[in-house]
């Protein structure tokens, strides 16, 4: 829709945001995995899936 836009953010609001089981958004997760590689490493978007999926929500620090 014409009335979504992509905005900046660190990477683990972008992370928390493609895991986000409230409110899925397949666009985001589609446009988020295409251009991860300009501003990240594969390795590094591992790591911070997997503690996504290892600390409770609302836990993961900003920072980490």
């Amino acid at each position: 829709p014409a009335d979504q836009a992509f905005k900046p953010g660190t990477l683990n609001n972008l992370i928390m945001r493609v895991v986000n089981d409230n409110t899925p958004d397949q666009l985001f997760a589609t446009v988020f995995f295409d251009t991860y590689t300009t501003f990240t490493t594969p390795e590094e978007v591992l790591y911070k899936l997997i503690q996504a999926f290892n600390v409770p929500r609302g836990k993961m620090s900003v920072n980490d």
